[in-house]
């Protein structure tokens, strides 16, 4: 149990794990429970949106820092940013729970409730901060130089600290976090977890070259120009989707009759559909950079899993928009649908890449899965709005340099995450 790679090897953040499962379940039944009133769901939403969250991001430093994944001063940094982030959030949730208590009961607002949105702004920066200290450390292994390497951690960075942080509005999201971490750097710390030996047959390499040189031939040539094709399409067809979703009810022809809200919803669902041919080039570059122990649907599976969740929640978005808002069952039957597929994508792709046999890889990929969905699924449709951007770097800055001949990046990811 004490020897190095063995399963105390990361007791300590298991035990943090578990301390704010603990938390993160008090919560829950402080903000859920029978008789709950505002100060006990109050006292919920810190446990919850505060406490929980940042024994997970310390567990997670501290698992990083000690496998040498991420750098101590990095970590801290980043830890620093997100405490003060979640702080910050709690708060926000808490003045927008005052405020609307007041309002629900005629009274006028305080000072408090009034500071909801620079409470919400200073928690969007600071998560936006620390996520960007993450993206950083994690795209230092990769080729891209400096400035755009920067450029592209901090525009992801933008994107992932509002969908983080509006997945942590829902109640359980802190429990299924706790037993997601807790679980990870369990089995993270199994016997033969971090041993290149103990990688199963079919899984895919993490990034970089293999010390055997055990890539296949085609793992590092070129990916050809279909990828930035389809990439510079998904962004012409994401672009004019993004703009008919802010201004539609303006368009002279498409947007007659349409009011804003309307014309969002349309929007919403073009610029999902028009994600499609990025999710292609992404699936593209992944199949044609595999190495030699990647099975071929670890590029096509996830990629085919996420294609069905986005035109799920696209229909679900134009049955909204037919039904004045109020949704359907069948509009929010694809809704569920969607979500269930946008886990599966994420599971089946870290199936094929953790270092793990055994039960314990379906299980961490299951849970990987399940977690990753609980916190980012409620930002699915901002896919619509981050996509044209996303495709527009991949397109201009990426694809053409794995078309260099240059040490490779490693394989790509088939954008599941």
């Amino acid at each position: 149990m004490s020897t190095p790679g063995g399963t105390a090897r990361y007791v300590g953040e298991a035990w943090l794990g578990f301390v704010a499962l603990v938390t993160a379940t008090l919560g829950l039944w402080l903000r859920l429970g029978p008789a709950a009133e505002l100060g006990r769901a109050l006292l919920g939403n810190a446990l919850g949106n505060g406490v929980a969250p940042t024994l997970l991001l310390i567990a997670l430093a501290g698992w990083g820092v000690r496998s040498r994944r991420v750098p101590a001063g990095s970590a801290a940094v980043a830890v620093a940013l997100g405490l003060a982030a979640f702080t910050a959030g709690a708060l926000a949730t808490a003045a927008w729970a005052v405020g609307f208590d007041l309002a629900d009961a005629g009274l006028p607002s305080t000072p408090f409730a009034d500071l909801f949105l620079v409470f919400l702004g200073t928690s969007w920066l600071l998560g936006a901060a620390s996520a960007f200290v993450a993206l950083d450390v994690l795209f230092r292994r990769t080729t891209l130089p400096r400035p755009r390497r920067i450029g592209l951690a901090g525009l992801l960075a933008v994107f992932a600290a509002p969908a983080i942080g509006l997945s942590f509005v829902a109640p359980v999201t802190p429990v299924l976090a706790s037993i997601a971490v807790t679980v990870l750097v369990l089995l993270a710390g199994a016997p033969g977890a971090s041993r290149a030996s103990a990688r199963p047959e079919g899984a895919g390499d993490g990034g970089g070259e293999s010390a055997g040189g055990d890539a296949a031939p085609g793992a590092h040539s070129p990916v050809g120009r279909a990828p930035a094709a389809l990439a510079w399409l998904s962004a012409g067809l994401g672009a004019g989707a993004v703009a008919f979703a802010l201004s539609g009810r303006h368009w002279p022809w498409l947007g007659r009759g349409l009011d804003g809200t309307t014309a969002m919803g349309w929007g919403i669902a073009a610029g999902l559909v028009g994600a499609l041919p990025l999710l292609l080039a992404l699936a593209l570059v992944a199949h044609r950079r595999r190495t030699r122990h990647a099975p071929r649907w670890a590029a096509w599976a996830p990629a085919a899993l996420l294609a069905g969740a986005l035109l799920a929640e696209a229909t679900f978005s134009v049955d909204t928009v037919l039904t004045a808002g109020a949704g359907s069952a069948v509009g929010w039957f694809l809704a569920a649908i969607g979500l269930l597929l946008y886990g599966l994508a994420i599971a089946v792709g870290a199936f094929a890449r953790l270092p793990l046999a055994g039960p314990g890889r379906a299980a961490t990929a299951a849970l990987i899965g399940l977690g990753l969905t609980v916190l980012t699924g409620a930002a699915l449709l901002l896919v619509a709005f981050a996509s044209p951007v996303l495709a527009v770097v991949l397109a201009a800055v990426v694809f053409p340099r794995l078309n260099r001949p240059r040490r490779a990046l490693g394989p790509a990811a088939p954008g599941i995450a």
